[in-house]
């Protein structure tokens, strides 16, 4: 079934609607959209210093937006202004990407020195689809950088799609931020109960929306408009869409202070920061953070502060940055505590190849043989052993 036929736009009550909606202004309560052609309306909104939870937008400013490259973990790319971004937000009819989905609500918003402009564009009909693509085309073309949230895996691909079946390309930015990606990173290993935007949100930014609408009741409050010309929430659609937006800007700008800040307030993302350090080579720095969250603990009655993964990076930390002897003690602790042969092994080279110590490693590798269940591991041992075997004897 086509998209027209399915939102009943051959019906004669529906072709009177929809024809009504051609008008130069659209109105839901107290918000207004002005007609840009038939069947488009847009809305644009522009905010002075807008808050964000606690924060308002003068508190970030001046910021440095190249953070966002070590977030993102991005080589190679030219300074960034803050007014070079453009900020995305869908509302779709379904969500799945396939050819019976489409947006019908974007929000686009863009910074201006301390001012935020929000621009939304509604589609009312199908047959306004080309302009309402084209209207975003355009203002995806005057940005060098997209910033989404999960935009990658949805938002894109599906305006991709929609543009296909216009026989269009869609419009590419420099790079696209993906938020969802880089707050992941952030908070890695399920340090939270999930990434939705408004956990997000209420995690980093101290926001709880009241009475926002939610995500699964947007496309019915949609075919019902469209095909019935009834309105059950489309102003609700709209706020519902600004406030991602809003939330979006914020969210960005908190994850590039953190970043830049070494913030580590929150014990939450201490892991997040020093392993994003790390995979930026800033190893001294990450290794001060990993510091502070990976200490053994040998007092069982605080085992619920050890982390093997932090300790594990911690380690290897610790070896990437030289201090071969702390990190000989740290594998150690962990080989013992977790009973880690990876650990154990690691030990091992640092203390062949770094520490020049093969006694030591002698004693390690033969509790390796122990303990391994491996045929193929044990005559890897074995040879290992008799190498440092032939090291002992000669020194």
């Amino acid at each position: 079934m086509s998209i027209k036929k399915k939102l009943g736009i051959y019906s004669t009550a529906t072709q009177e609607s929809q024809a009504s909606r051609t008008a130069e202004s659209l109105g839901f309560g107290d918000t207004q959209l002005r007609s840009i052609a038939p069947f488009v309306f847009e809305r644009i909104v522009q905010t002075e210093n807008p808050r964000g939870g606690g924060q308002n937008l003068q508190y970030y400013l001046p910021f440095r937006v190249s953070g966002i490259l070590d977030l993102a973990l991005v080589k190679h790319v030219d300074a960034i202004h803050p007014e070079e971004l453009l900020f995305l937000d869908t509302e779709t009819t379904g969500l799945s990407r396939g050819t019976g989905t489409f947006p019908f609500l974007v929000g686009l918003a863009c910074l201006r020195g301390k001012t935020l402009i929000t621009r939304q564009l509604l589609l009312t009909s199908p047959a306004g689809e080309t302009a309402f693509l084209e209207a975003i085309q355009q203002e995806i073309r005057r940005h060098s950088f997209l910033v989404t949230y999960n935009g990658k895996s949805f938002d894109i691909p599906l305006l991709a799609t929609r543009l296909i079946l216009q026989r269009d390309r869609l419009a590419a930015p420099v790079y696209h931020f993906d938020l969802l990606h880089i707050l992941r990173r952030l908070f890695p290993h399920r340090r939270l109960a999930s990434y939705r935007q408004g956990d997000l949100e209420r995690e980093l930014l101290n926001v709880t929306r009241e009475g926002d609408l939610s995500g699964a009741q947007i496309p019915q409050i949609y075919f019902d408009y469209v095909k019935y010309g009834t309105d059950t929430g489309m102003e609700r659609i709209i706020e519902h869409n600004h406030l991602d937006l809003l939330g979006m800007v914020f969210l960005f700008l908190e994850a590039v202070r953190v970043y830049t800040e070494k913030d580590t307030s929150r014990s939450t993302l201490r892991s997040g920061i020093a392993r994003l350090l790390a995979r930026n080579h800033r190893y001294a720095e990450a290794l001060d953070l990993a510091s502070e969250i990976s200490q053994i603990k040998n007092d069982l009655s605080r085992e619920k502060n050890f982390l093997y993964r932090d300790a594990l990076f911690r380690a290897w930390l610790e070896r990437k940055n030289g201090e071969y002897t702390k990190a000989a003690t740290s594998f150690l602790e962990i080989s013992e505590r977790c009973e880690c042969p990876y650990s154990r092994l690691a030990l091992v080279r640092i203390l062949v190849h770094k520490l020049k110590k093969p006694d030591e490693a002698l004693v390690h590798t033969r509790i390796l043989m122990r303990l391994t269940r491996s045929d193929e591991e044990r005559e890897e041992l074995a040879k290992r052993e008799q190498r440092l075997i032939k090291k002992s004897r000669s020194l």
